[in-house]
């Protein structure tokens, strides 16, 4: 079975990520590209090959040191992503990393300080998935559409999703960690963006508090589901019902 994220959709972010490819080529098409010409395009998408794709979109290294990097951190990122989705956080170890990988153990740490920087490296590269809006979305599915990469982390892998906010929360200062805590505050502002957009009036609050006003409560949901006391089903159903309790606070804030 397809891992649930590994859908066939364009793994390059959309507009306002860092994806610098301007040509109309598929996606697909321009990971295999980039590959060597005696390695064969995979035929069979995992979970670390989309990943992997998307980061492709991005702009490579041109010099031949900075090429073996990143070959090297692509070899971790795919290493990484496949065994914490196999056998989930708790199971693996650096060591199965480094040697799935075939890099040292030395060499690892060079990319990720610890097993927790790894997790977040995967992680924070799938909650940057963006899913089309088309025009005249409704809000409240425009919102759903938004939030989706990350119901689909944390339900998909509850004890991976668990250990990622541990590590948001109390990790060592990183660039993973950093780059976890911007992209919560970006995914609030675009969820308070869209819950704005209904209001004639100023609510008094920034775009990034009113999304951080629902997000908290779909989080405390998804604790809810990392400690066993909910399940995923019963997240998605009460999505809508949470979101419709604060749209219409905020539309009694815009009466005033």
């Amino acid at each position: 079975r397809m891992p649930p994220f590994a859908r066939a959709v364009d793994p390059c972010p959309g507009p306002g990520s860092r994806s610098t490819t301007t040509t109309s080529t598929p996606a697909f098409a321009r990971y295999a590209a980039q590959a060597s010409p005696a390695t064969p395009a995979p035929t069979t998408t995992t979970s670390a090959d989309v990943l992997l794709m998307r980061r492709a979109c991005y702009q490579r290294p041109v010099g031949r040191r900075e090429r073996n990097k990143a070959e090297k951190q692509d070899r971790i990122f795919a290493a990484a992503a496949n065994l914490f989705e196999e056998r989930g956080f708790d199971a693996v170890t650096t060591a199965e990393i480094a040697e799935a990988a075939d890099v040292g153990a030395g060499t690892l740490f060079r990319y990720a300080a610890t097993k927790g920087e790894l997790l977040l490296m995967v992680l924070n590269e799938r909650l940057r998935e963006q899913r089309p809006l088309p025009p005249g979305t409704p809000v409240d599915d425009a919102v759903c559409l938004v939030i989706e990469p990350l119901l689909d982390v944390a339900l998909t892998h509850p004890e991976n999703f668990a250990a990622y906010q541990r590590e948001v929360m109390f990790g060592p200062v990183g660039a993973y960690r950093s780059e976890a805590l911007a992209g919560i505050v970006e995914l609030e502002r675009r969820v308070g963006a869209l819950l704005r957009s209904e209001l004639t009036n100023d609510p008094g609050m920034t775009e990034v508090e009113v999304g951080r006003l629902f997000l908290s409560m779909v989080y405390i949901e998804l604790v809810r589901v990392g400690i066993g006391s909910g399940t995923g089903d019963v997240v998605r159903a009460g999505l809508r019902a949470r979101l419709a309790v604060v749209r219409h606070g905020l539309r009694g804030l815009d009466s005033i």
